[in-house]
């Protein structure tokens, strides 16, 4: 600002000039201020801060889902997709500070330790208990990666008592949960379980069927049987042929060798085509006929490819099965408790000096506000009006009351 008398820029010596001027009013009245503020953080009730540290124990909060999709993470890429579809990528720091955190807690931390009465609330408004009560209550992660939970209270002991039985209450919760979530595993992987155990029943049972239908066990093994075994009769056949057509010329058409060798080679011809055709075999034979061999071996490969692919499943699932059943009934705690929460002995709260200082600070900057208002009124050439004249009279009492002289 200019200064109208000697027109020039204030400068910050002036500003010191002016506070050495009113010296007296900045002593007076920053030490009243000092004092009523280390007076009144007297009457205000002191209140205390416990923490309790814990840790997640290595494994405690894979349940449920948690065990399956370990399962899964540990055979190839797409079953670890399928684990992380199944919840096994979540932090389990962000659950244990949503139990903490969550409004099932904190009610009955209330009603456990009878905060409504302490904070002066009725009955029947737990909504602003609650308010009141996360005010004073901290839960997050430390430097070390470790959970604190802090409690402010007036009593010590209670601030301590409330921080252990927060953890402990989050702890069961989350037992609860992953009891819950476990058997909801469990469920799914039963049904999956009996639906597989009945697909492979059918499976055998049409596998059966077929082999008791067609005389078929082992098709490519008795493809190969009946191969040879009309190799064997071609060789036969054609022995009968060759020997036929070298007695011919030298016995008599009528006589017994030659009508012998002609009957055997007519039975072997009859043989072949019963073979062909499978109407020629005998009660339990194992020879698959060629005409439906194509037929045959297809029908068995997918039969029995049907039955191994439900084998396979059965041996995923039973050992899913078995674990998810031990997970429904194991209830492993979750928190360790690193530090339980002990009475403090040193108040968190009110901080008188940092109180005391930062009053008698506003003061100080008020009253600087005032000093130069009023020295630049009380200096100043300009017309006032009735603010102004209001202003510069008041000034100028203040100034006499201070014994001040401007």
């Amino acid at each position: 600002m200019k200064s109208d008398k000697q027109g020039r820029t204030t400068r910050f010596t002036d500003v010191l000039q002016v506070i050495w001027t009113w010296r007296r009013l900045f002593i007076v009245n920053l030490t009243v201020v000092f004092v009523l503020a280390v007076v009144l953080s007297l009457f205000i009730p002191k209140k205390y801060r416990s923490v309790a540290t814990c840790t997640i124990a290595p494994g405690g909060a894979k349940g449920g889902l948690g065990s399956l999709a370990g399962m899964l993470s540990g055979s190839n890429s797409i079953l670890s997709m399928s684990a992380k579809m199944f919840g096994g990528g979540s932090t389990e720091e962000d659950v244990v500070l949503g139990i903490l955190g969550s409004r099932s807690v904190l009610s009955r931390t209330i009603h456990e330790f009878e905060l409504m009465r302490y904070y002066k609330i009725g009955k029947n408004n737990m909504d602003k208990a609650i308010r009141r009560f996360s005010r004073d209550v901290s839960c997050e992660p430390n430097e070390f990666g470790f959970i604190e939970v802090s409690v402010i209270h007036k009593n010590p002991a209670t601030a301590a008592d409330i921080a252990n039985f927060m953890v402990a209450l989050a702890d069961s919760f989350n037992v609860e949960l992953n009891i819950e979530a476990a058997r909801r595993n469990r469920m799914f992987v039963e049904q999956r379980f009996f639906q597989n155990a009945a697909e492979l029943k059918s499976a055998e049972d049409r596998l059966y069927d077929f082999e008791k239908k067609y005389g078929v066990f082992i098709v490519p093994e008795q493809v190969k049987l009946a191969i040879a075994a009309a190799g064997d009769v071609e060789a036969e056949l054609l022995k009968n042929q060759v020997a036929l057509n070298t007695i011919k010329g030298q016995v008599d058409p009528g006589s017994m060798l030659y009508q012998n060798v002609e009957l055997k080679i007519q039975a072997l011809q009859e043989k072949l085509k019963g073979m062909d055709a499978g109407s020629d075999q005998s009660s339990g034979s194992v020879l698959v006929p060629f005409r439906k061999m194509p037929f045959l071996q297809i029908e068995y490969i997918r039969r029995l490819r049907e039955v191994e692919i439900q084998n396979k499943l059965m041996e995923f699932l039973y050992p899913v099965y078995e674990q998810a059943k031990m997970e429904e009934r194991k209830s492993i705690p979750l928190l360790i408790t690193i530090d339980k929460a002990v009475s403090p002995q040193l108040k968190y709260s009110p901080k008188r000096a940092a109180l005391a200082l930062g009053l008698t600070a506003v003061a100080f900057l008020l009253n600087l506000l005032f000093v130069l208002r009023a020295h630049f009124l009380m200096h100043a050439d300009l017309e006032q009006n009735m603010i102004e004249q209001f202003e510069t009279r008041t000034a100028r009492q203040i100034a006499r009351l201070y014994h001040v002289r401007a």
